[in-house]
């Protein structure tokens, strides 16, 4: 009976222990809230009105954007994750008010924001290291820009135009536990070719995750 009752023993403590470990193995979920400076081309923008109607103008533009994302991954195991996300930002804005060569006062706004989908694989150090909460990211993305313009002159001109296209993904960031199985992330992810243009973000993110 004693042999018994120490089996048993011994079994229910090796399934805490596993029970335990498996924490590092398995799906999870969460939101990121997050900002990024815009890089201003209003000097640009003027320029190139200038070029096409004459006269004078005066350009100006928003210098940041919100950004969110919806995530879900799954820890393979303490060193490695796979992590899909989608993410959506605010509008960027830009206003635009001259006169032609013709002495014709008109006016344009452009709004712009991006949508779309993220993929990446994150690495950890070993727990034993003592900072298993940290991550590097690499992977890739396809975002959709979509701009709606209005331009005012003798007459009125709107319109939508979206592009799309895809890039690579880098970052860094930390997981901190706040309760049993759910952390607090903050992080940073560098954007290239976004929309699959010459634009790139510098995003810096904080949210939660939940892990099932």
């Amino acid at each position: 009976m004693k042999k018994l009752v120490m089996v048993l023993a011994i079994s229910a403590l090796s399934s805490q222990a596993f029970a335990a470990d498996t924490k590092l193995v398995g799906a999870y979920g969460g939101v990121e809230l997050g900002y990024s400076k815009v890089e201003s081309d209003a000097q640009a923008a003027a320029n190139n009105l200038v070029s096409q109607v004459g006269g004078a103008v005066t350009v100006t533009q928003d210098t940041g954007v919100a950004i969110g994302r919806l995530f879900a991954g799954y820890n393979i195991n303490e060193n490695f994750a796979v992590e899909l996300g989608y993410i959506g930002t605010s509008d960027v804005s830009q206003h635009a008010a001259g006169v032609a060569g013709n002495n014709v006062a008109y006016t344009a706004t452009a709004n712009v924001s991006v949508s779309g989908i993220d993929y990446s694989v994150l690495l950890r150090p070993s727990i034993a290291s003592g900072w298993n909460g940290l991550f590097g990211r690499i992977g890739g993305h396809y975002l959709e820009a979509s701009t709606d313009y209005t331009a005012t002159a003798a007459s009125t001109v709107s319109g939508t135009r979206n592009v799309s296209g895809g890039g690579f993904q880098v970052g860094l960031g930390y997981d901190s536990e706040i309760a049993e199985n759910v952390d607090f992330r903050t992080s940073y992810t560098y954007y290239n070719s976004l929309a699959g243009g010459n634009g790139h973000a510098n995003v810096f993110s904080i949210g939660v995750l939940g892990k099932f």
